[in-house]
């Protein structure tokens, strides 16, 4: 298949049966007129609908009749809805192994309710007016799914099934090849998701259409989810999970691996603070594969996991990427606690690793999606001048140090990568086995440079290897000494356990810092009862603050100083705030000014304080995040 890039800028791309393409974003109209209309484009092999059967507990539309080619079950319609608490169900009868419906009315289709296919085919939506899954919306399918605004779907060489221009389509017996678009009639079409779409175990859900954006959830256990758009949107706590017990599967958000390839390519992808991409291995098996791109500019605020299996497996392969600019806020973890380590890849046209902390999308700083009104509107419309931060590409100091230590990091850009003059002297790598590699110039043309402004600043990787490469060096300090200071780790994950249950009281824990931006992070039991209570001591040299959270990472409660301006701090015991229940919990101590985050803000109140707090920050209902810890 040859991949046409005509006026609409994607009109054609290569899929298979089972690794399909889809994505949408419609915001249209929830009121659905409930119908299903078949059309009489298929003449005396027209679809026919049972109404009101009962299938699997909910009464449904049952599909039936249509045109049959071989192994393919063609479907056609004026009116493809489903409405709140009913289902749609195709009929699939022996042999059948794709099911292609398509609409050919002006009217987007709205799926409120339940799909599903009474049997193992895979199942194709077309609908060039666009598709609405609402919240309450769900797939009942043994197969792949694919919902698109695709104007058809081509059937080897010579056969298509168009929704534009029915009466002159070709049905043939072979598989479904390929999504085409018609530039002008497929420039509307929009595919948004609500709901919790899952497909089988090893299958694919697509979504794909002119612009797509999901809020809900879309599940592919082990297989393949893929969210494909000119303008592709992952907003406010969407989930994407691919995760299984025996390998995680393959997830691509606006493109593939560098944009190559036939999958077609998004021009602006936006996944936000609160979206969770999941590809790991929970038992056995390698992570999985994450792409996320696109041609001109990908903010990334959220988080993604492709860890390798609890007994064995590496971790997987993640891509942050935009051609041209790329706004890196989020988590990577590729780590794997029995195998080796997995990679973050981050590749754009020029790279500047900006001094400071982290910028997150919803400080107000970045108009990216700092306001919160226009989050899509920013990264799926606006001009690249009115983003900020898009000229070069800007990764704060902050997220390279908080990335796992285990994570193969990897900054790869086509020109010149720039650390700017740090105001703490050292970035500071987390330790750990991943390797860290700076390549410029990575297309050879002999056009990019590695420059550290300042020469006397450190660049620090606490004994892990690397490697650094451009036409031209200009370098500071290399430290690559392990760390002996850095004891205890700031993550849930890495914290120092000094007990998982009870036993002999704990009276003293010991520790340092190396860096003022340095954490300690411990896992205690108590006993319950209120009666727990913590202090820093004498010998104290930083101004330090004290925070507690439960066994899943949620904060407790916390204090700064006990009175005056002095160093120590105390979590009081019998206070209103001090756990009466038994368990697990995470006892941290940081610098004074150096504020715990979790995927939603702070935790605390961001400010200076003196007394004990609840966790009432704007990011206080969720746990700590990773290496989210926050030097002002």
């Amino acid at each position: 298949m040859i991949i046409n890039k005509l006026a609409g800028r994607w009109q054609s791309f290569i899929i298979g049966t089972v690794g399909l393409i889809g994505a949408l974003v419609t915001g249209g109209n929830e009121a659905v007129f409930a119908q299903v209309i078949p059309d009489d484009t298929l003449g005396a092999e027209g679809s026919v609908v049972n109404p009101d059967v009962l299938i699997r507990d909910i009464l449904s539309n049952r599909i039936d009749g249509g045109a049959t080619r071989g192994a393919n079950l063609f479907h056609s319609f004026i009116e493809f809805n489903v409405a709140e608490g009913r289902g749609i169900y195709f009929a699939n009868p022996d042999g059948i192994e794709n099911i292609l419906s398509r609409v050919t009315g002006d009217n987007v289709s709205n799926i409120l309710g339940r799909l599903g296919v009474l049997g193992e085919a895979n199942l194709f939506l077309l609908n060039p007016n666009g598709i609405l899954f609402g919240e309450n919306a769900s797939l009942d399918i043994e197969g792949s799914f694919v919902a698109t605004t695709a104007s058809g779907i081509e059937l080897g060489e010579d056969g298509y099934f168009s929704a534009t221009q029915p009466r002159s389509s070709r049905l043939l017996s072979v598989s479904p090849g390929a999504l085409f678009y018609n530039a002008v009639e497929a420039a509307g079409g929009k595919i948004t998701n609500r709901g919790n779409l899952a497909v089988g175990q090893r299958e694919s859900l697509t979504l794909a259409g002119d612009t797509v954006t999901s809020t809900g959830s879309l599940t592919a256990p082990g297989g393949k989810v893929q969210v494909l758009g000119e303008r592709v949107g992952l907003l406010e706590n969407a989930r994407i999970d691919v995760s299984s017990d025996t390998g995680g599967g393959v997830v691509l958000i606006g493109g593939a691996f560098q944009g190559q390839g036939d999958v077609p390519t998004a021009a602006r992808t936006f996944i936000d603070t609160g979206v969770r991409i999941n590809a790991d291995a929970f038992r056995s098996g390698n992570g999985g594969n994450v792409i996320v791109w696109a041609d001109e500019v990908t903010g990334f605020y959220g988080t993604i996991s492709a860890r390798g299996g609890s007994e064995v497996g590496n971790g997987g392969f993640v891509e942050v990427s935009g051609k041209e600019h790329l706004i890196f806020r989020g988590t990577v973890d590729t780590t794997a606690v029995n195998g080796l380590s997995g990679t973050l890849l981050l590749d754009p046209t020029d790279i500047v690793i900006a001094n400071g902390s982290f910028d997150g999308a919803a400080d107000g700083t970045d108009t990216f999606a700092g306001n919160n009104s226009g989050v899509a509107g920013q990264i799926l419309s606006a001009p690249l001048s009115e983003i900020n931060d898009t000229a070069p590409t800007t990764i704060y100091e902050s997220e390279l140090e908080g990335l796992s230590g285990d994570t193969n990091v990897i900054l790869q850009a086509t020109n010149n990568i720039t650390v700017n003059d740090l105001t703490d002297d050292t970035l500071s790598f987390a330790a750990g086995s991943g390797l860290i590699g700076f390549t410029a110039d990575a297309d050879g043309d002999g056009v990019g440079s590695f420059l550290m402004q300042d020469v006397a600043d450190t660049l620090s990787t606490n004994g892990r290897d690397i490697i650094i490469n451009g036409a031209s060096l200009t370098l500071g300090n290399i430290e690559t000494t392990p760390s002996d200071a850095d004891t205890v780790g700031q993550l849930i994950s890495t914290a120092e356990v000094l007990g998982t249950g009870a036993g002999v009281p704990l009276t003293t824990i010991s520790g340092n810092f190396s860096r003022p931006t340095d954490v300690d992070l411990f896992q205690i039991y108590l006993n319950g009862g209120g009666t727990f209570s913590a202090t820093t001591v004498g010998g104290t040299t930083l101004d330090t603050q004290l925070f507690l959270f439960d066994g899943n990472g949620l904060g407790v409660y916390a204090n700064d100083d006990t009175t005056g301006n002095i160093t120590q701090s105390t979590l009081p015991g019998g206070n209103g705030l001090t756990p009466t229940t038994a368990g697990i919990y995470y006892l941290a101590v940081s610098r004074y000014d150096n504020d715990p985050r979790s995927n939603n803000g702070y935790i605390f109140p961001d400010s200076p304080f003196d007394s004990v707090l609840a966790p009432t920050g704007v990011g206080g209902s969720s746990p700590l995040n990773k290496a989210l810890w926050d030097l002002w």
